[in-house]
């Protein structure tokens, strides 16, 4: 299955002005169950069934509406006063304080997708240029604890870069919460040539990720005895600093493109890739992916990316969280909705059961 993004557009429009295109409207040309009818930019779009689609029949509803911007309360009053049928992810995110009540009222429903939270090491920028401090801020994280205390949500621990799903029967690399190893690694550091005042951890401001921040850096305090400064940035500016370098640990993730381990081992190949924004470059790690992409055995395959993805965590560029899930609510009258691996929604079997409207 290919992300959307890679599905083809009209050629003309593909090279137009993003300002024109939002303007566009019902002139917008469009495939697929359905085509854009109305866009105004920053407030909604809308779509229509398109009455030429090839399996048009397979198509029940005639308009889907999706509301733009707004605030994480403001969405979720809309969905109790009956104005929206939908709300959360993938489209947008849940109150985290009201998950627990949602929960609890047989509302909140959660889909796991191939996607790993992480944090990302600049190793260039002591002290994160030490692999003993990179594996005792990671060996320090107690995951379980983030995500039922701090971020409520329904999801597993992780401990390799690749979702466990992709790679099934695979040990974990270290143990979770793991106290006493990290102080073991902080002290194989040799202080007096490495001196650590204090770290900073950036990140997107948002709900969700200042209470990862947060929970963080709790923990590294409590365990390691670290002064972790939090440096929540507005979007542009937090993907400029990435982009720039200026960084000393941040939040990220990736939600994979397609169903395959090497979509995730891929970010960390060279160090001028752009996504690579840790800096971290192998070369025996660059051997084991090119030799699995020539292989033509699949047995054979897996074990080099598994070799390969051992070889990234010997030397822990990143910090995995989580592996992620979507939490949404939705009107129980709406029926057929599917989320596909890679977190995207597919309206095409969509359809309203008003009869199941009262669970």
């Amino acid at each position: 299955m290919s992300d959307p993004i890679w599905f083809p557009i009209h050629e003309q429009q593909a090279h137009l002005d993003p300002t024109l295109q939002a303007h566009l409207g019902a002139h917008m040309l469009s495939h697929g169950p359905f085509l854009v009818h109305i866009w105004y930019q920053g407030d909604k779009l809308q779509f229509i069934k398109n009455p030429s689609d090839w399996d048009r029949q397979t198509v029940h509803i005639h308009t889907v509406e999706y509301i733009i911007g707004g605030d994480l309360q403001t969405a979720l009053n809309l969905f109790y006063r009956e104005e929206l049928d939908w709300a959360g992810s993938p489209l947008g995110t849940l109150p985290t304080d009201a998950l627990p009540y949602l929960r609890k009222e047989g509302l909140l429903q959660s889909a796991p997708v191939i996607g790993t939270q992480w944090c990302l090491f600049n190793i260039k920028a002591p002290p994160l240029d030490n692999v003993h401090m990179r594996r005792a801020l990671t060996l320090a994280v107690n995951r379980g604890d983030l995500i039922t205390h701090a971020l409520k949500k329904q999801c597993d621990i992780a401990t390799a870069p690749v979702p466990n799903p992709l790679f099934p029967q695979r040990p974990p690399y270290f143990i979770d919460g793991d106290s006493l190893s990290a102080r073991t690694s902080l002290n194989l550091i040799n202080k007096e040539t490495l001196h650590i005042s204090s770290i900073k951890l950036t990140y997107p401001r948002n709900e969700i990720y200042q209470k990862i921040a947060e929970t963080l850096q709790q923990q590294w305090k409590q365990t390691l005895d670290l002064n972790v400064e939090l440096e929540g940035l507005e979007g542009k500016m937090f993907l400029q600093r990435r982009s720039e370098g200026a960084f000393q640990i941040c939040l990220g993730n990736w939600l994979g493109d397609y169903r395959d381990p090497i979509n995730f081992l891929e970010l960390f190949e060279t160090k001028q890739s752009l996504l690579n924004i840790s800096g971290w470059e192998n070369i025996s790690y660059q051997h084991l992916l090119k030799e699995a992409r020539q292989s033509s055995d699949p047995q054979k395959r897996t074990l080099l990316l598994l070799q390969a993805e051992a070889e990234l965590m010997k030397d822990m560029p990143l910090l995995p969280l989580y592996y992620m899930s979507l939490s949404y609510i939705k009107r129980h009258a709406v029926q057929g909705m599917t989320i596909t691996p890679t977190g995207h929604l597919e309206f095409k079997w969509t359809y309203i059961d008003n009869k199941d409207e009262n669970p």
